[in-house]
């Protein structure tokens, strides 16, 4: 059907385009009108049948030819052009199957991912902006807002960059908005840094996470086929009753350590490569049990103290 309907891209010598990483896998021509109303309809189908909320339209939130052919096996021609793809002609696509999704499946969730971290989202402002104006999605993801898989943490003004984007979002995209959701994600299985534990890189996600939530539409994943170490570990986290919020997050006094009150809990996060003795200006109690008026935030950690009320 794709080849009838010449859905498939081709490059300059009319040869298929193919994903290097699946090479029986070939690209689809993202803005031929045909496909994507195809798509769509395919999509509604599912979700009829199956009784399914919404779907996850993974992968297309991409603002450049380089970020969705970055595995393509040679640059693909744009056959209405005739030339190669521009960084405004796949958003211009994207946008197009996004409406037509929307248009099929009506009052169902098109959830759709690619805007993984902060930093990114900064640089590429405008770019994501078209999307988030533009785009009737009800809502996206950031599978990587804490840290990007590839065994490295992320700088301070990386990480800062992705609680400014957690907040930027309720602020303006899901505000006046209640039937949007977002959803910041941190995947427990991909390559962790030298010497952090799942258990830590959850609990810093977490925390990291608490810094900037304002409103149930945050949908935070943290990913893991680990079965056991989501019971034990994960569920845990999201039992705790942290109350209602006092205050925005805010920087300890002389330290590097962000900081945020709740009527139960009091959130902190260390996101340096340095260590800070914390006053907390009060007793409270780990999780574990243990009550402290003093802390030493670790590098690279986040962690969640009970009031001791």
């Amino acid at each position: 059907m794709a080849l009838d309907g010449n859905w498939l891209l081709k490059d300059s010598n009319g040869k298929l385009v193919y994903d290097v990483s699946y090479p029986n896998h070939y690209l689809v021509d993202i803005a031929n009108q045909q496909y994507q109303k195809w798509v769509a309809n395919w999509i509604k189908d599912n979700i009829d049948q199956y009784g399914f909320d919404g779907v996850m339209a993974d992968n297309s939130l991409y603002t450049r030819a380089d970020d969705i052919f970055w595995t393509a096996s040679t640059q693909p021609i744009n056959p209405r052009t005739g030339t190669t793809w521009t960084n405004e002609e796949v958003r211009q696509a994207l946008i197009q199957i996004h409406t037509e999704i929307k248009n099929a499946i009506g009052s169902r969730i098109l959830f759709c991912n690619g805007i993984n971290e902060g930093y990114h989202f900064w640089r590429r402002y405008s770019e994501y902006m078209e999307f988030l104006l533009n785009s009737p999605f009800d809502g996206f993801g950031s599978e990587f807002l804490w840290y990007g898989g590839d065994g490295a943490w992320m700088s301070e003004t990386e990480w800062l960059d992705s609680l400014k984007l957690l907040v930027f979002v309720q602020d303006n995209f899901l505000k006046n908005n209640t039937n949007r959701i977002y959803g910041p994600t941190c995947i427990l299985d991909l390559p962790l840094p030298t010497n952090c534990s799942k258990e830590k890189m959850a609990t810093y996600a977490f925390a990291s996470t608490m810094l900037g939530t304002k409103t149930n539409q945050n949908y935070f994943e943290l990913s893991t086929e680990d079965v056991d170490f989501a019971t034990n570990v994960i569920q845990p986290l999201f039992d705790i009753n942290v109350g209602t919020p006092i205050n925005d997050y805010y920087i300890i006094a002389n330290t590097h350590v962000y900081a945020r009150d709740f009527s139960n809990v009091k959130v902190l996060v260390n996101p340096t490569s340095d260590s800070f003795t914390v006053d907390l200006q009060g007793t409270f109690r780990t999780l574990d049990g243990k009550l402290i008026s003093v802390i030493t935030m670790e590098n690279y950690t986040g962690i969640i103290l009970i009031r001791n009320l």
